[in-house]
């Protein structure tokens, strides 16, 4: 993703375009491996059902993950009436942060880096290695 491009429409967009399809993949891997599971089981195959069944295993918690990638990116671009406001007498980094969570994440290019991605870090939508932007 390129920096300077990131915008209000930048999350919904990621969620419409990429995630939803992502979703419908894993969803219809997940009910087919169900399916297969299921019939494996029927017709006594239970070393195949032991297999398929780890698989499934695998898939629902991708599935999971790829859910609850889906709920923070949600929260984030949505106004939350308990945003956490800055303390009175908060510092600049701590008042730029609380304007571009306000109302559903808005970020603002000219308050750099850090400021934009704290939102993004505490969903713990972003990968582990932005921890080191500090």
């Amino acid at each position: 993703m390129v920096y300077h491009r990131l915008n209000r429409d930048t999350l919904p967009k990621v969620r419409g375009l990429y995630l939803v399809r992502v979703l419908d993949v894993a969803r219809a891997e997940v009910d087919r491996l169900e399916r297969r599971v299921n019939q494996a089981r029927l017709e006594g195959r239970t070393k195949e059902a032991s297999r398929l069944h780890r698989q499934l295993d695998e898939a629902r918690s991708a599935l999971q993950e790829l859910e609850a990638l889906d709920e923070a990116l949600e929260s984030l671009t949505r106004p939350s009436p308990r945003a956490r406001q800055p303390k009175p007498g908060a510092s600049w980094l701590e008042q730029k942060i609380a304007e571009v969570r306000e109302n559903g994440y808005n970020p603002v290019i000219d308050y750099g880096v850090l400021v934009n991605i704290t939102p993004l870090k505490e969903a713990g939508v972003l990968h582990p290695d932005a921890a080191r932007v500090k």
